[in-house]
């Protein structure tokens, strides 16, 4: 006399319907009384169900992409919490507004340019007035444009603080 069904799942750490689906397969067999004998059950078991390499391989792969892929967000979530991350949307927003402070400084240019070319005959010096006023005008906004962006980054981060405030 053997044991369950249920009870050889047990022993060997399988589901019963595991089991159920071996016998049924042909891969283990009962005994004339409808139980199972562990040891020849093992024996059936072992030969009898094969795992190819390519399958246990394939199956390796999935499983080590599943924790790179649990790390990467985890690493991520970590980086989104200590302020490191940007959203996309908040660096096009940023860029738009530092072109738009570009394209205010560099409106003028025309107006400035004009008094200083009027009656200019001399090409040359006529060209060099113009880059004159447009690297006057780009050494400018240079120096300023950091302040603007540690400004922008300052109120961000501000925004940030008091939306995680709503949580707490």
């Amino acid at each position: 006399m053997g044991i369950s069904i249920r009870e050889y799942a047990k022993r060997t750490g399988r589901h019963h319907s595991s089991v159920q689906k071996a016998i049924a397969t042909g891969r283990i067999h009962l005994l004339a009384d409808g139980t199972i004998d562990p040891e020849q059950a093992d024996k059936e078991w072992a030969e009898n169900t094969r795992t190819t390499p390519s399958q246990a391989e394939e199956y390796r792969k999935a499983q080590t992409m599943k924790v790179r892929a649990e790390a990467g967000s985890a690493q991520l979530d970590l980086k989104i919490k200590m302020g490191q991350v940007v959203e996309t949307k908040v660096v096009v927003s940023d860029l738009y507004a530092l072109t738009s402070d570009l394209f205010s400084h560099f409106a003028a240019l025309g107006r400035s340019l004009m008094p200083r070319l009027i009656g200019e005959t001399d090409l040359t010096k006529g060209i060099r007035i113009i880059d004159e006023e447009v690297l006057g005008l780009i050494k400018e906004y240079q120096d300023g444009v950091e302040n603007r962006i540690l400004k922008r980054a300052a109120a961000h981060l501000d925004a940030q603080d008091s939306d995680e405030s709503d949580f707490t």
